[in-house]
């Protein structure tokens, strides 16, 4: 009887702890959402969820958890917004910690598989995103496949295009690392903290960098416009 109790009063706690009408609209009404039986988005109390009527999102597998791990009565906010077209296939589940942020933007893909994003960390896809098998992502990290706003040679051609980033099956991204556009990071890679990857990473790496400043080009020119 107590172990049934028991049970009956984390159940209660879990349904507390859920936006409930939001639970029901995703997982249940909105056309946008396609899942398998079973799987479901799971949005904790603070889930802001922005999904364009002409973006989809898939599940596969297992369920999508949106602002787990919240303290106590905190307000803390897990934003996930798609815009235009975009299109995210979520296989095997995922976990978003509170403060996290993932955005697709118009046309813009992310294709993962299971990974867990910690507190304060983002995603932006732009172009194309792929995050491999049981990646984890710790606190402050960032992703981005842009640079968001056009940079300028000399001749007034644009030298800072969207690359697509892609990461390989059990990856850690410890702390404060920041992916930059059209990397590839192999399988069973760790990336310590404060670590900027500009470059591709092979399998089976530890990788760190220092806080060297350096200068990468002359006379740029940039805008304020969007990519």
């Amino acid at each position: 009887m107590k172990k049934i109790l028991k049970r009956l009063y984390h159940k209660l706690q879990w349904i507390n702890s859920i936006k409930k009408i939001d639970f029901i609209y995703y997982n249940y009404l909105c056309k946008r959402v396609l899942r398998d039986k079973e799987v479901y988005i799971i949005p904790y109390k603070g889930a802001i969820i922005d999904i364009h009527r002409t973006a989809k999102i898939e599940l596969h597998g297992q369920n999508l958890n949106i602002g787990i791990n919240k303290i106590g009565k905190s307000r803390a906010e897990t934003y996930v917004k798609m815009e235009k077209e975009a299109y995210w296939k979520c296989n095997n589940g995922a976990s978003l910690c509170y403060g996290g942020n993932i955005e697709i933007h118009d046309n813009g893909c992310l294709e993962t598989n299971s990974f867990f994003l910690n507190v304060g960390s983002v995603i932006i896809a732009t172009k194309r995103i792929e995050l491999g098998e049981d990646v984890w992502i710790g606190r402050d990290c960032v992703i981005y496949d842009s640079d968001f706003h056009w940079m300028l040679d000399e001749n007034g051609n644009v030298r800072n295009v969207s690359k697509p980033v892609k990461v390989g099956n059990h990856v850690w991204l410890t702390n404060h690392v920041m992916v930059q556009k059209g990397v590839e990071i192999g399988a069973n890679v760790v990336i310590c903290p404060h670590t900027i990857v500009r470059k591709n990473i092979s399998e089976g790496k530890m990788i760190a960098s220092g806080t060297t400043q350096i200068c990468v080009a002359d006379d740029i020119k940039w805008s304020s416009e969007l990519i």
